[in-house]
């Protein structure tokens, strides 16, 4: 479930965002002597279906797996914490808006129309909502929530700097955004940025038993 692995991300970005889990799932293999299957899926609930509804090792962002776990009814218990390219296991939500619009900074968006994330992706929904509650900005009683940060980016863009309209997209995923071309640099200005929050993480099934 991890965003910047290989597969679920594309090769936009050079050395970026293409980590390779077949690595990590010979070496499991090979130190245990057993079997391992790698599965790779956007959320728990797709990975499982094609398990028979096992997963002993889950990576991925760490609120995401969380959230996904409670509602499979999976207890999880947290291993460790990977690190970016800069050594840091965190990540931010940017709050973004057309490069045009005359707002510079949070406390400036209040009327405007502002597009989360799902729930379960804390730097898109939770920690944004902190943010704006700091910056006395009113969250709107109705929400609106876009699954992927692209289409929030890309409708910032389209709708025009004289929509106020803001997104909130993840730190890690505004290099991947330009880098395939879904927005051009230059197109989107960041006007705030969330506190960070856990990026990603691996997670044992908690009904698995410790190897000495």
């Amino acid at each position: 479930m991890d965003p910047l692995a290989a597969p679920l991300s594309c090769p936009c970005v050079e050395g970026y965002a293409q980590r390779k889990y077949g690595a990590l799932a010979e070496h499991v293999k090979s130190s245990l002597g057993r079997e391992v299957q790698l599965v790779f899926a956007q959320s728990l609930k797709a990975g499982l279906k094609e398990t028979n509804s096992r997963a002993d090792l889950i990576i991925g962002k760490d609120s995401v797996v969380r959230a996904d776990a409670q509602g499979a009814k999976l207890r999880v218990s947290p291993l460790a914490q990977l690190t970016d390219k800069m050594g840091s296991t965190k990540q931010r939500g940017l709050i973004v808006v057309n490069n045009l619009d005359p707002a510079q900074m949070v406390s400036e968006l209040s009327g405007y129309t502002i597009i989360f994330g799902p729930s379960e992706a804390a730097e898109k929904h939770s920690a944004a909502m902190e943010l704006l509650k700091t910056t006395n900005v009113t969250i709107p009683k109705t929400l609106h929530i876009n699954e992927a940060c692209g289409d929030g980016a890309c409708k910032v863009i389209d709708l025009g700097p004289k929509s106020k309209t803001t997104a909130v997209i993840p730190s890690y995923a505004q290099p991947l955004l330009e880098g395939c071309g879904t927005i051009k640099k230059g197109d989107l200005r960041v006007v705030g940025q969330t506190d960070p929050v856990l990026f990603i993480s691996a997670f044992a099934n908690a009904d698995v038993s410790s190897i000495d």
